[in-house]
């Protein structure tokens, strides 16, 4: 959007002095530089990315992971280990997706992994169905959700990445109960692959 000195005091209700020539020459959009309208929280939107970036990152990092955005890996004896934080479409809710690779059916000298590129790929679940995050459309509810996520993945993450160890790796048949229907068919997957290549 572009404005000029008047309609900048107007909107924000502040004692902007330009000169004619810079003015002309100014455009400000609110959606991408929260300093066009300092005062103005209608027009700058927050993201959940910033959120994740202040609450979810260090949680990801204080656990070895690696990564920016909403892809993160690291690297374990026997596989990879990835995160991917996905938003819902129309936003208002976000999901941790966790993606296992073991290590001897990756290709030589491929790393990191995403985790849609995973051979085992699973989700937090419930009772109820999958764990997802909810969120409204404002900074603090998008930090409160990024920080219960993080206080999650801080408890539980390595759990769960032992626990997807343990259903491929593992002698014995996994629990299917326990495991989410995403999660079953790549764990299956995994495991004949793993047996090929044993074999």
């Amino acid at each position: 959007m572009k404005l000029n000195a008047n309609e900048l005091n107007e909107l924000a209700g502040l004692p902007f002095t330009f000169n004619p020539d810079e003015a002309a020459r100014i455009v400000m959009d609110a959606e991408l530089n929260s300093l066009a309208l300092p005062n103005s929280t209608e027009l700058v939107k927050p993201k959940i990315g910033h959120a994740w970036k202040s609450h979810l990152v260090p949680v990801l990092r204080d656990l070895g992971f690696s990564g920016k955005g909403s892809d993160f890996c690291r690297v374990t004896q026997r596989s990879f280990q990835a995160i991917s934080l996905q938003r819902l479409n129309y936003g208002g809710c976000f999901v941790v997706n966790f993606g296992m690779q073991p290590i001897i059916l990756a290709a030589e000298g491929r790393t990191p992994f995403k985790e849609i590129e995973c051979a085992v790929r699973s989700r937090w679940t419930n009772g109820n169905g999958e764990i997802w995050w909810c969120y409204e459309n404002n900074a603090k509810s998008m930090a409160a959700a990024a920080q219960a996520a993080g206080t999650l993945l801080r408890k539980h993450c390595d759990r769960h990445f032992e626990w997807l160890e343990m259903a491929v790796f593992g002698n014995t048949e996994p629990d299917w109960d326990e495991i989410h229907s995403i999660g079953r068919a790549s764990v299956v997957h995994a495991r004949i692959l793993l047996r090929s290549v044993d074999g």
